[in-house]
């Protein structure tokens, strides 16, 4: 029984020592550890005071660049001088006088925008005078408002050239045909633009004589705006209240149109009645001159 005591006692010695080594090492782990967090610590803290210290020598270098610029800016509207150099703080130049071809240049260099948008507004105004200058203005106009690219426009305005007059006294007889193929779908009509000059050539006196197919009589009303033929013609077979329709007339032959005209396509002359852009006055001048090509017109294809 003692031996065994003997033996136990060194035994648990060694247990004592084996804690107090794993004790000592936990302690060591324990101390690098925080070694390296207060490391870690200080790296951040550095480099947050290097970024700080950069971004304030950026704001720094920034808001000088911004002053130099307002010097600058100074400079060139007082027209003091030619060059962009930075007007040095705390020290005043004279400026020499300049001669006549350093203020011209100045001049220029300073409105060159100015002098670009002149310019070019000046080119535009020229060729509008230009171009209304050069215009020939037609002695008689056909508005065409059916939607149809077959006919040819070109022919039309050849036909009735023989039936017009020198109305302008410009020493020419020019006739002309304005082609405004109107649809009845609004949002086509309106995005070619169709809408557009069809109510411009009908608040307007330069042209009377149309021809127009039911569809477009939504968009002029016929009833008010146009004559009733059947009190000027009333025996053509062709005349049905304010159209004289092409469909069995010469119209086809006359115009060289090898296609079918439709039941619905007439020829009409609008009334002397007061417009948005035209008086009653100048409306009965238009109208007694196209009443004298119309009515050789229905003449000629009845």
């Amino acid at each position: 029984m003692e031996d065994n005591n003997k033996k136990n006692i060194p035994e648990n010695n060694n247990d004592d020592k084996i804690k107090v080594g794993e004790q000592s090492v936990f302690d060591t782990l324990k101390e690098q550890r925080k070694q390296r967090k207060h490391e870690q610590l200080e790296f951040e803290s550095q480099m947050t005071r290097q970024i700080a210290e950069e971004k304030q020598k950026q704001r720094l270098e920034y808001e000088k660049k911004l002053q130099q610029e307002k010097i600058e800016l100074l400079r060139m509207k007082q027209n003091n001088s030619d060059e962009s150099d930075i007007i040095p703080t705390g020290e005043t130049e004279e400026t020499p006088e300049r001669t006549l071809g350093q203020k011209i240049s100045s001049f220029f260099y300073l409105n060159k925008w100015w002098l670009g948008l002149f310019a070019m507004f000046g080119i535009i105004a020229g060729f509008l005078i230009y171009d209304y200058a050069t215009k020939k203005n037609p002695d008689t106009v056909i508005l065409f408002f059916e939607d149809n690219d077959d006919i040819d426009k070109l022919a039309l305005r050849d036909y009735i050239e023989p039936f017009c007059e020198d109305f302008n006294g410009d020493g020419e007889i020019i006739p002309d045909v304005y082609y405004i193929p109107y649809t009845g779908d609004d949002q086509k009509d309106y995005s070619s633009g169709t809408s557009t000059k069809l109510m411009a050539e009908m608040q307007s006196a330069e042209a009377m004589i149309v021809i127009c197919n039911e569809k477009s009589a939504e968009a002029i009303s016929p009833e008010y705006t146009l004559v009733n033929l059947e009190e000027l013609y009333p025996d053509n077979p062709h005349v049905k209240k304010y159209g004289f329709y092409l469909k069995d007339s010469k119209f086809a032959e006359k115009i060289g149109y090898s296609g079918t005209i439709d039941d619905d396509v007439y020829l009409g002359i609008r009334k002397p009645l007061e417009m948005t852009w035209a008086s009653k006055k100048e409306m009965q001048k238009a109208y007694d001159e196209s009443i004298i090509v119309f009515d050789r017109m229905i003449q000629d294809l009845t």
